[in-house]
């Protein structure tokens, strides 16, 4: 199981629709864990989280998943994604599954 706890620092991606079950809502935070090694150089990880809830799970949601809370997220499975930034660097993320 990995945990990840920290401040989310950018704004909540957020999406809805509707299905067969009704509407649903998505979240996406992203959050970043820093650390440093014995020389004194940091090495970040950055991760992403994508929540879905329903109508009655909405209010929840839009309390703690926003910018400026302190969240702790746990999954049982790391995906990497890799994107190209408009500079040409790769960004690197692990989203949690």
């Amino acid at each position: 199981m990995h945990v990840v706890m920290g401040e989310i620092k950018k704004d909540v991606y957020k999406k809805d629709g509707t299905g067969a079950k009704g509407p649903w809502y998505m979240y996406a935070i992203e959050l970043s864990e820093v650390v440093k090694d014995r020389d004194g150089e940091k090495h970040y990880a950055n991760y992403r989280a994508t929540f879905f809830a329903t109508e009655r799970q909405k209010p929840y949601y839009d309390q703690w998943l926003q910018k400026g809370k302190i969240v702790a997220v746990s999954c049982e499975k790391l995906r990497i994604e890799q994107r190209e930034g408009n500079d040409g660097r790769i960004f690197v993320s692990l989203q949690m599954e």
